[in-house]
């Protein structure tokens, strides 16, 4: 019996010591993630501010140029600027984003609305893509009746414009997309489908991963980008409470169908 006793006592003095050595570690770790997160803000105001500056002042030389008549060789400049300037403010953002995530900084903004208004509102912002690409696209509701979220909505916006501008960047100029959505006891489904290059078995195994580009040969247009929206789609997703899944087949196009609860 005295020899169980001390067994015991020994048994209780290591779990008390690795409790301890447990908490101390998650005390550590809680505040490397407050440390990183008052990281990612002044980073932000720091990278931002500048950026938006440029941007903005961009703009304004674009508009006064217009009126002065500048040359066409300098409104290229400008424009090149511009887009620049844009690409680079994504590029932070979506990697802030992804460091949020990471750090367990994110927040969800729960509030009401419509996917129907959301997916119209979505398409119109991206309305100067399709244009410069002639690619005609349609909407499906395959819910016959409106219906109302309780969720993010300004993740499930940025969701879908990296998903639809995906697409848009891998169909060929005067092809078609499909965005379809419905509802049902699983949740909210949404497939976008495009008759693009498709992409290969290989590459689907890591498309999801930060900073992987899938490679067209057919639209060299399409190498361009930072590899993260895909890796930040699904991390936003996962969020949400919800998941991605891809159907693609090398030249016949790719289906992104995403699915989450409609209440969160």
């Amino acid at each position: 019996v005295f020899k169980l006793t001390e067994s015991f006592i020994k048994m209780e003095a290591v779990i008390r010591e690795r409790t301890e050595l447990l908490q101390s570690s998650n005390r550590q770790l809680d505040e490397s993630n407050k440390a990183k997160g008052m990281y990612l803000t002044n980073m932000s105001h720091e990278l931002r501010t500048p950026l938006n500056a440029i941007i903005g002042f961009t703009e304004v030389l674009l508009k006064t140029g217009s009126e002065e008549k500048l040359s066409d060789y300098k409104k290229d400049r400008l424009n090149r600027i511009l887009k620049s300037g844009k690409h680079l403010l994504e590029l932070i953002n979506s990697l802030l984003d992804l460091s949020k995530i990471e750090a367990g900084q994110m927040e969800i903004d729960k509030k009401e609305f419509q996917i129907k208004i959301l997916l119209q509102d979505v398409m119109e912002w991206l309305e100067p893509l399709l244009l410069e690409k002639s690619i005609n696209y349609e909407l499906i509701f395959e819910t016959r009746n409106q219906f109302t979220l309780y969720s993010d909505s300004g993740k499930i916006r940025q969701i879908l414009i990296n998903l639809i501008g995906n697409a848009i960047k891998f169909t060929e100029p005067g092809g078609r997309i499909e965005i379809r959505s419905k509802k049902n006891e699983e949740g909210i489904f949404i497939a976008i489908k495009d008759d693009g290059c498709g992409i290969s078995s290989e590459q689907q195994e890591n498309i999801f991963k930060v900073f992987h580009q899938v490679k067209s040969i057919s639209n060299p247009e399409a190498k361009k980008g930072s590899g993260i929206g895909l890796s930040l789609v699904q991390s936003l997703l996962e969020l949400l409470g919800g998941s991605i899944t891809l159907k693609s087949k090398l030249g016949e196009g790719s289906t992104f169908t995403i699915q989450f609860p409609s209440q969160i």
